[in-house]
């Protein structure tokens, strides 16, 4: 199987690579990302990723914290691979990190 891993790519996700990629790669399938394509809005390379993958799983996790709250926004990039993962119908997991907001959207 391919699992689309989506997640911040900064230092503070870091463990996301270096602990949950072992673990998938343990049970025989192999991780797909966006890493060598990161930017500010899903591109066309990171669809077909996803549109190739058996599965997602999204890596909420905090990045700016909402007026001074103790509730948090995600990357936006990881909500838009979760989106699309759900209009390619693919198996989803989400993984929200406590006090990041749900943001309601269409998942």
């Amino acid at each position: 199987m391919r699992i689309f891993v989506g997640y911040g790519f900064n230092e503070r996700d870091r463990w996301v690579e270096e602990l949950v990629f072992p673990i998938i790669r343990a049970f025989g399938d192999e991780v797909m990302d966006g890493k060598e394509v990161q930017g500010r809005i899903i591109t066309e390379a990171i669809k077909q990723k996803i549109q190739q993958s058996n599965a997602v799983i999204g890596f909420a996790t905090r990045r700016d914290r909402i007026n001074n709250q103790e509730r948090w926004t995600t990357h936006q990039w990881v909500r838009d691979e979760l989106v699309t993962a759900h209009a390619c119908n693919l198996p989803i997991v989400e993984i929200r990190e406590l006090g990041v907001d749900e943001q309601d959207g269409i998942i």
